[in-house]
């Protein structure tokens, strides 16, 4: 552990590490939308539902979710969000990353529903909250809205892989590699997750890793609010979208956050909605209600208006995604419904809309995330 520290501080101090330019991740939105020449009733098409998976998942993993609402609402329009990697790039990144897609679709101008699992909430509420899209409904399923603070068994397997494969990739950013090897080797290590701040805090694994966005080391209140871009979105502190994202917040339908009682991934729990530790502690969970975050987001604007859901499923992790009966308490009820007016302009924006279904940002024909061929004007080898 002591070889580790002295390695970051080696490289905070003596400049070591440039800054350089993060190059970006392929992206992929891909539009599913059921059965075809189905007979819609008014109410029962939603305005299009963006999906955005977890970080160690892809769209496959948000697809039964997607079956569950276009077979309870025929007709409706789902945007799977596929990103490579997600574990690596800032989370206020990768949402821009995403935005820039998402905004390319004329059908997603009239407004839509957005469902973020896992890390993919926190993208999810970053695009929302960025007021660029005309979200009316979102949802955080299993999302860390208050931070993670302790690595679970199942997540440091899941992150040892993702760090292998990310560490090998060919074409992959120094810093990465770095950022990479310094967390394998502290997972290795078996220090105690206390102390992961030490790498997640500094250079280069908070300006490259997303989990040190939202990594909140309680007995570092100040560190966390200075790096994790977390202390942002959650308006923890002032800075230039402070209004922005309050007030993207109070005009939304319905802002739901889901909580798995058997949660097995996000620690602690409470998370989910919006729990934190005390400041200085590692015990006693302060609820949102009696955090700042509650009146600095728009939270309690929101509860005032009985628009905030905070809710809490008999399950694990995975029944986020995958539970018909989650499906049916805490989603479908609060998925916004499009008006007739409104499913008039998405069905011309259709007919008008010549992008391809699948828009991809990549490098070139191999898929590689890293790499860098037409950069460095070579021919692919990957």
């Amino acid at each position: 552990m002591k070889k580790l520290l002295l390695l970051t501080t080696f490289i905070v101090c003596t400049g070591f590490a440039q800054e350089s330019k993060l190059p970006r991740p392929r992206v992929a939105i891909t539009t599913f939308s059921g059965e075809k020449n189905v007979d819609v009733q008014p109410g029962q098409r939603l305005l299009p539902v963006i999906l955005i998976h977890g970080f160690t998942g892809d769209k496959h993993s948000m697809e039964y979710l997607a079956q569950l609402i276009t077979q309870k609402f025929p007709g409706t329009e789902i945007k799977f969000v596929d990103m490579s990697y997600s574990l690596y790039g800032p989370i206020d990144n990768q949402a821009e990353w995403v935005e820039y897609e998402l905004l390319k679709d004329p059908t997603l101008q009239y407004g839509c529903n957005i469902i973020g699992y896992s890390q993919g909430g926190l993208i999810a509420r970053a695009i929302m909250q960025r007021g660029n899209l005309d979200v009316r409904s979102y949802f955080g399923l299993g999302t860390p809205q208050g931070g993670v603070s302790h690595l679970t068994g199942p997540v440091q397997q899941e992150i040892m892989k993702i760090v292998s494969n990310v560490k090998d990739s060919i074409g992959a950013p120094h810093e990465v590699h770095l950022a990479c090897k310094l967390l394998e080797e502290f997972l290795k290590s078996g220090q105690g997750d206390h102390l992961l701040h030490k790498i997640l805090y500094h250079y280069p694994a908070d300006e490259y890793l997303s989990i040190a966005d939202y990594w909140y080391e309680s007995m570092e209140h100040n560190r966390y609010l200075k790096i994790a871009y977390l202390a942002e979105l959650n308006n923890q502190k002032q800075h230039d979208n402070y209004q922005q994202y309050q007030d993207s917040v109070k005009k939304l339908n319905y802002f739901v956050s889901v909580m798995p009682e058997q949660e097995e991934i996000i620690a602690p729990k409470e998370s989910c909605l919006f729990g934190i530790y005390q400041e200085g502690q590692h015990v006693g969970i302060v609820p949102v209600q009696n955090s700042d975050i509650y009146n600095n987001l728009g939270l309690s604007y929101l509860d005032q208006q009985g628009k905030l859901v905070l809710a809490s499923f008999n399950g694990g992790h995975s029944s986020m995604v995958d539970n018909p009966q989650n499906f049916e308490l805490n989603i479908a009820p609060y998925l916004t419904v499009a008006t007739a007016q409104e499913i008039e302009l998405m069905t011309q924006a259709e007919k008008i809309d010549t992008t391809n279904n699948t828009i991809e940002e990549t490098c070139c024909s191999c898929l590689q995330i890293f790499c860098r061929c037409k950069e460095i004007g070579q021919e692919c080898t990957a």
